[in-house]
């Protein structure tokens, strides 16, 4: 069921930058989420209704090979629509950090973290900038031998999930499941050659698009067939989980992604998407 919010051809404009295909009109834009296409379904969810993401989707496979300007497109809309969604009462309404500053929508590696921080990109719009995660990571990405502009960063929960005193939270399992629709587009359109995750909180959000049994401590940085790909578990670069994995091992784990990388692709199971 389509949002009752249409999305304008000047808001497709904002979330991504370029304007839309020449001949595309606002209501072209909203017919492509009325497509009885996966990607369509999802960022057409229903605000409000934190189980709309799962239930309307079922086992509907992804749309493979879409030409970029419906990958642009449609991304746009699934970021306007995480841009106004409030089903989580302690997140702040239009603070979702998704839009062309995550990355390429070519990118051939997603890389998910747990959360926006308040001091970081729930300011900047940026993920991983401005906050001590932001540091170590931009310290740790060379040793994969990627730069931003080779991944595209995503998070578990779109906002910044905060503790009565004002401070960083982890988001709960409820936030994870209002996110999951979100996570699963991005995931679905982009088709990424690896799925790079940080901490435990992203491959719990994972786990909520499609069921797995990795873990942190005994796979990390070793690559895992899942959803269509490949996952690679990392440690969250914040300053708590250097004190777990100190930085120079967090240093060799993401040499350990450049390795994959270079390595010729390993087959996935033809069931992964869906």
């Amino acid at each position: 069921m389509p949002s009752s919010r249409t999305p304008t051809q000047a808001s497709v404009a904002i979330v991504l930058g370029p304007p839309l295909p020449r001949g595309t009109t606002s209501r072209g834009v909203t017919n492509v989420t009325r497509q009885p296409t996966h990607v369509g379904t999802v960022i057409a969810s229903p605000r409000g209704n934190p189980q709309s993401g799962a239930n309307v989707r079922g086992n509907q496979p992804p749309q493979r090979h879409l030409p970029p300007s419906a990958v642009r497109i449609r991304f746009a809309l699934l970021a306007s629509d995480a841009h106004a969604c409030t089903r989580c009462p302690r997140m702040t309404p239009g603070s979702a950090v998704l839009g062309n500053r995550n990355g390429p929508l070519t990118a051939r590696v997603v890389v998910v973290g747990e959360a926006p921080g308040r001091f970081g990109s729930h300011k900047s719009g940026v993920p991983f900038t401005g906050d001590q995660s932001g540091i170590y990571f931009e310290r740790l990405l060379p040793h994969a031998g990627l730069t931003r502009r080779d991944i595209f960063i995503a998070n578990a929960a779109q906002c910044n999930p905060r503790d009565d005193a004002g401070r960083n939270d982890k988001p709960s399992v409820a936030e994870l499941r209002n996110c999951s629709s979100y996570l699963r587009g991005i995931l679905d359109l982009l088709q990424p050659r690896l799925v790079v995750t940080l901490g435990r909180v992203a491959l719990d959000a994972l786990s909520l698009i499609e069921k797995h049994h990795i873990e942190l401590a005994t796979q990390v940085g070793t690559a895992v067939p899942w959803h269509g790909t490949h996952v690679v578990p990392l440690y969250h670069p914040s300053g708590r989980a250097m004190a777990r994995r100190p930085f120079a091992q967090q240093a060799k784990d993401y040499a350990r992604v450049k390795s994959i990388l270079n390595s010729p692709p390993v087959p996935v199971p033809s069931q992964g998407r869906g």
